[in-house]
C-alpha cells in the first residue's frame, strides 16, 4: 500500500503550491450563504465547505494548524483557499488570498500550516512577529471533517470549524484585562462587502465604540480586531457582531501572558444566534487543585431573560439532584455562575456584577454537567469559562454550549498518544433511552470498541468515558451512534481544553424538542 507516501507527497504539495498566484487577488465565489439558523457540521451526502477562522502563526513563535479528516475509504480531494491578515495596531492589513489543492488517502488526516504555506508563497510576510490565516476548504466528496489547533506561547487549544456562514455572531465571554488579549476574527469569504455593527456588555454597562459601528470586511478578506484597542482593561466582557448587509464566520482568539498567574489560549467560534437551551457536557466543581469554572449566561436580545441554570450532577439518582439557579439577565448584560469563586488576588477572570456562587450547592468533589434553558422565551448566549492557575499546562478553556443533540457524530481526537481522553456523552432526553455505540478510526478503517456497543444512556443522565486504554494504537478520531440524539465532548489529554463533537447534520434534533 502506498498511501503513506503518496499522503506525505500530498501534504508537501499543499505547503508548496498555488494555482495561479498570480491572479491570487481574484473573489471566487462559494457556494451560496448558509441561513443564519443553519447548524455546522458534516454531511453524508458530502461536498461541505469548511472554513477556519481564528487562527495565528508567524515568526513569533505561534503556530497553527487546519486537519482534514478523511473518514471514508475512498480518496477524498478538494480545495483550499487561505485568507491572510497582518495584524497592526488595533485592526489588521488584509492580504490576497491563495490557493491550493488537496488530497487525502481513505481513514487519513492531512495537517496543513496556513502560515507557513501563506508565507512560502509570499516571502515578504515572513518579517511579521504574526499573521492570521483564516482557511477554506471545499470538498469534493463524503467523508471529510475539519478542525483546527493554535498554539500560542507554547499553550495550545483546538477549535471547531464551520459550514455556515451567519449575519450574525455572539460570544458571552471575553478578557481585555491587563494580561489579556481578546482578537475578533472575521472572515468574509464571498463576493460582496459585509458591513457590521459590534457591541459590548461590560461591567459598567452597554458599549458601542463609534470605531466598531459600520465595520466594513471586504469581499474575500479576513479582518483582525483587537478588541482590546477600544473595550480596555475589562476582567469579563460579551460582545456581538451584527451584519447591516452580507454575512461573515466569526472566531476568537483569547490569550492570558502570566502577568497575572494565568497564561493559555482559547479559541472558538461564535454562536450564529442566541438560543432558549443550551448543554454543556464536561463539568467538574472543583476538585483539581488551582481550577475554576465559569458558566456566562449573556443576553442579546432588547428584553429581559429569565434563565435557568441546573447543575446535573452524576451521582444524584433524579434528574434534578441540585436545584437550578434561577437567573434575571437584563437586556443587554450578562450573569455568571462560578464554581469555587477564587479570591481577590487569583487569576480566574471574573466579573465585577451579577455573579452567583455555586459553591454552596455542588460539593467540591462532584462531577457534573449544565443545562441552560430560558424559560420566558427570550434566547439568550451560554459559554464556559474554565482556567488553571499557573504553572498548570494549557490552563484556558472558554467553550461554547451545544444548542443541538444528533444522533451520529465525529470526535477528533488530536494528535496526543497518551494521557486522558475523556469524552462526556449526555442523553437530554427526558423520557426515552439512548443506545450508544463507539467506533475509533485507525490507518485502515474504523474498528468497534470493545465494552462500548449498545450501551444504554438513561433519560438525563450522562455518560464519562475515559478511552485512555481502550483506544487502538494510531485512532485520530470516535464516532458514535445512537438511537437517540446525544450531546458529546471530548477532552484532550494535558490541558484544560475541551471540544465539542461534529455532528452529522442528517441526524441532528433542536434541543428545544429534546429538554423539558
Amino acid at each position: 500500500m502506498r498511501w503513506p507516501a503518496i499522503l506525505a507527497l500530498m501534504a508537501a504539495v499543499a505547503a508548496l503550491v498555488v494555482a495561479d498566484w498570480a491572479s491570487r487577488a481574484a473573489v471566487e465565489d462559494p457556494p451560496p450563504a448558509v441561513p443564519p439558523s443553519a447548524n455546522s457540521g458534516y454531511s453524508t451526502a458530502g461536498g461541505e465547505t469548511w472554513f477556519c477562522v481564528g487562527g495565528v502563526g508567524g515568526a513569533g513563535g505561534s503556530r497553527q494548524q487546519v486537519s482534514i479528516l478523511n473518514t471514508a475509504g475512498s480518496e477524498l480531494r478538494g480545495r483550499v483557499r487561505l485568507f491572510p491578515a497582518v495584524p497592526l495596531g488595533g485592526r489588521s492589513q488584509p492580504w490576497p488570498a491563495a490557493r491550493v489543492e488537496l488530497v487525502v488517502a481513505p481513514y487519513a488526516q492531512l495537517d496543513i500550516d496556513p502560515v507557513a504555506t501563506v508565507m512560502q508563497l509570499s516571502p515578504e510576510l515572513a518579517s511579521f512577529a504574526e499573521l492570521f490565516v483564516a482557511t477554506e476548504v471545499r470538498l469534493d466528496g463524503a467523508g471529510g471533517v475539519v478542525t483546527h489547533d493554535v498554539t500560542v506561547a507554547g499553550a495550545g487549544d483546538a477549535g471547531a470549524c464551520l459550514t455556515a456562514a451567519s449575519s450574525e455572531w455572539h460570544f458571552a465571554a471575553a478578557s481585555t484585562r491587563r494580561d489579556a488579549q481578546a482578537r475578533l476574527s472575521l472572515l468574509n469569504p464571498f463576493s460582496d462587502d459585509a458591513v457590521a455593527d459590534i457591541g459590548f456588555a461590560t461591567d459598567e454597562g452597554r458599549r458601542e465604540p463609534v470605531a466598531y459601528q459600520g465595520v466594513v470586511v471586504p469581499a474575500g478578506t479576513l479582518l483582525i480586531l483587537d478588541l482590546g484597542s477600544e473595550v480596555t482593561r475589562r476582567p469579563q466582557v460579551a460582545f456581538s457582531v451584527v451584519a447591516r448587509s452580507g454575512n461573515l464566520l466569526a472566531s476568537a482568539l483569547q490569550t492570558f501572558n502570566g502577568d497575572l498567574g494565568l497564561s493559555g489560549v482559547s479559541l472558538r467560534a461564535g454562536s450564529p444566534r442566541p438560543r432558549e437551551q443550551w448543554l454543556f457536557p464536561l463539568g467538574v466543581a472543583g476538585a483539581e487543585a488551582g481550577a475554576a469554572n465559569s458558566f456566562v449566561v449573556y443576553n442579546p436580545d432588547a428584553a429581559e431573560a429569565r434563565v435557568d441554570v441546573a447543575v446535573e450532577v452524576d451521582a444524584a439518582l433524579q434528574a434534578r439532584g441540585v436545584p437550578p439557579f434561577e437567573l434575571t439577565v437584563p437586556p443587554g448584560q450578562r450573569v455568571e455562575v462560578t464554581f469555587f469563586p477564587p479570591l481577590v488576588e487569583q487569576a480566574h477572570p471574573i466579573s465585577g456584577v451579577d455573579v452567583v456562587a455555586a459553591t454552596s450547592r455542588v460539593p467540591p468533589s462532584e462531577r457534573y454537567w449544565v443545562s441552560v434553558r430560558s424559560f420566558n422565551g427570550v434566547a439568550v448566549v451560554a459559554e464556559r469559562l474554565r482556567t488553571f492557575e499557573a504553572p498548570s499546562p494549557g490552563e484556558v478553556s472558554i467553550l461554547p454550549g451545544r444548542a443541538v443533540g444528533s444522533r451520529r457524530g465525529v470526535l477528533m481526537l488530536g494528535g496526543a498518544a497518551s494521557g486522558r481522553h475523556a469524552v462526556s456523552i449526555v442523553n437530554p432526553s427526558l423520557e426515552t433511552i439512548s443506545r450508544l455505540s463507539l467506533d475509533a478510526l485507525t490507518g485502515s478503517g474504523w474498528v468497534a470498541l470493545g465494552g462500548f456497543s449498545d450501551v444504554e444512556i438513561r433519560p438525563r443522565q450522562r455518560l464519562l468515558l475515559d478511552l485512555s486504554n481502550s483506544l487502538p494504537p494510531g485512532a485520530s478520531a470516535l464516532r458514535f451512534s445512537a438511537t437517540e440524539s446525544l450531546v458529546a465532548t471530548h477532552a484532550r489529554p494535558g490541558g484544560a481544553g475541551a471540544l465539542g463533537a461534529v455532528p452529522e447534520l442528517e441526524s441532528i434534533s433542536e434541543l428545544e424538542r429534546l429538554l423539558f
